[in-house]
């Protein structure tokens, strides 16, 4: 299969993948979920043919890892969709916790 994407669509696509593999893996430490690491460094891999280097650290790209660079997470909006995320989560779960724990 071939996807041909616009390098604006290709962003999207990092920043999906990105957030995707966050939700799957962030509160996970030695049993972290190998297919989105997976999907993540393919498409991260890419980067470089869109000129979108910057956003990606490829020191173990021999290894065939690509990381996310911390330029990709201040330029992009990824971490204001996280921080929301979390801020709209936390304030439905605290009613609930409060009660339980009363």
């Amino acid at each position: 299969m071939q996807i041909e994407l616009s390098r604006e669509r290709y962003l999207t696509l990092m920043k999906m993948v990105y957030l995707g593999n966050w939700v799957a893996n962030a509160s996970r430490i030695d049993d972290k979920l190998e297919d989105y690491e997976a999907l993540e460094d393919y498409i991260f891999s890419f980067a470089k043919e869109v000129e979108f280097s910057e956003y990606v650290d490829d020191e173990e790209a021999d290894k065939g890892k690509f990381f996310p660079s911390r330029m990709f997470e201040e330029d992009t909006e990824v971490q204001i969709l996280i921080d929301d995320y979390d801020n709209e989560t936390f304030l439905q779960e605290l009613p609930y916790r409060l009660g339980d724990r009363d």
